[in-house]
C-alpha cells in the first residue's frame, strides 16, 4: 500500500490488496491513472478545458443520464457540465497512461465499470489517442454484484446502451 501511494479514500483497500500485491510482488509496472484532488478541481471548475474528442453527442446525452440518475436526480443541472468534464478527464487521464507506457506485453486497467466500457469509457479515449490500438484489441470485464431481484444473466444487461458495455461480466456476492 505504501510503495504505490496508496490512497484510502473511496477505495475499500482490503478489496485491493490481494490484486495489487500479486502485482508488486512478480515485479510489474504499476502506474497511477487517476487524477489528484486538486486536477479534479481545476478540471470541476474550467469550462474552457479542451477534452479529445472521443465520445458522441448521443454517447455524451447517456452519460449524463447516468451521471443523474447515480445522483438520484439530485444533483441540479448546472453541475453536468462540471460532472461530465471530471468523468471524461478521469477517461483521458487512464487512456493516456496506458499508451504512453510502452512496455513490451499487454497492459491491463483495473478500473470502476464505467470507466471500462466500450460505449462510454477509457476504451474510446485510448482508440482516440493511439492509432495502434484497435477496438478489437481491447477486453473489457465489469465486476457487477448480484441482485435478489434478477436471477439471469440476461436481466444485467444495460439497455440504453449505445453499444456493448463490456465484453464479460462477472457476477461477484
Amino acid at each position: 500500500k505504501k510503495h504505490i501511494g496508496w490512497k484510502d479514500d473511496g477505495w475499500f483497500w482490503p478489496f485491493y490488496e490481494p490484486l495489487i500485491e500479486s502485482v508488486y510482488n512478480q515485479d510489474i509496472q504499476i502506474f497511477p491513472g487517476n487524477l489528484s484532488d486538486k486536477e479534479v478541481s481545476d478540471v470541476y471548475s474550467n469550462q474552457d478545458l479542451k477534452l479529445p474528442d472521443a465520445l458522441s453527442e448521443s454517447s455524451l446525452a447517456r452519460l449524463a443520464k447516468d451521471i443523474d440518475e447515480s445522483h438520484c436526480g439530485m444533483l441540479p443541472q448546472s453541475q453536468f457540465p462540471s460532472m461530465l468534464r471530471v468523468q471524461r478527464a478521469r477517461d483521458a487521464r487512464m487512456a493516456e497512461e496506458l499508451a504512453s507506457n510502452k512496455l513490451p506485453g499487454q497492459a491491463v486497467l483495473i478500473a470502476g465499470n464505467y470507466h471500462v466500457r466500450h460505449d462510454l469509457g477509457v476504451p474510446n479515449y485510448l482508440t482516440k489517442r493511439d492509432s495502434e490500438t484497435a477496438r478489437k484489441d481491447i477486453v473489457s470485464v465489469a465486476f457487477l454484484e448480484v441482485s435478489a431481484e434478477k436471477q439471469r444473466a440476461i436481466d444485467y444487461e444495460d439497455g440504453g446502451a449505445l453499444q456493448q458495455a463490456w465484453d464479460f461480466i462477472w457476477f461477484t456476492p
